[in-house]
């Protein structure tokens, strides 16, 4: 029997373990941008609101979770750096750097509260070079806001309309699309 890939299934299922292990994986490998990090948040959020979690575990549990996993993706990236160095074309690589010398510091405190760029900026930091000492505590800040934002919001919604948990379905939809916005809204502009 499969474990489903909505919020609400893996939340039941993994319970608080899962509050640190989803946003690591989805933070921390590659491979964890499918994972439904937004509506996941947001559904911790109205679960607590319920009083079928703990607030405060559950938002400390969420941002290890998220913190860890952006520093496993940087060291993943220095690791790997080299090698993806030979694969690419100088001038996508010089574009990046650029990139990162220009805006990297605000790349990097945004990038969690963008689905697929939350799993991609810290190995795309780590493998070129951008300073540990600065990574960090952006990596903290952005994480921060983006576990304890999100779950808040969930948290407030579900205070404000009680019962609101059944709806779910509706919410993470919106949570979904909403995420979705910055995405759609630099694909509009170019």
């Amino acid at each position: 029997m499969g474990v489903a890939l909505d919020a609400k299934s893996l939340l039941e299922t993994l319970s608080y373990p899962g509050l640190f292990a989803l946003p690591l994986v989805e933070t921390g490998l590659l491979f964890g941008f499918f994972l439904p990090g937004d509506s996941f948040l947001v559904t911790v959020g109205l679960f607590a609101a319920a009083g079928h979690l703990a607030l405060g575990p559950s938002l400390l549990l969420l941002f290890l979770g998220s913190f860890l996993g952006h520093q496993l993706g940087y060291f993943w990236g220095r690791r790997l750096g080299r090698g993806l160095k030979a694969r690419m074309r100088p001038e996508h690589w010089e574009k990046t750097e650029a990139f990162l010398r220009r805006r990297g510091a605000l790349a990097l405190l945004l990038a969690p509260l963008i689905p697929v760029v939350r799993t991609g900026m810290p190995f795309v930091a780590g493998a070129f070079a951008y300073p540990y000492r600065r990574f960090l505590p952006l990596s903290f800040l952005g994480t921060l806001l983006w576990t304890q934002g999100v779950t808040l919001l969930g948290y407030l919604l579900g205070r404000a309309l009680p019962g609101l948990d059944r709806y779910l379905l509706l919410v993470v939809g919106l949570v979904v699309l909403v995420s979705l916005l910055p995405a759609l809204w630099e694909a509009r502009r170019r």
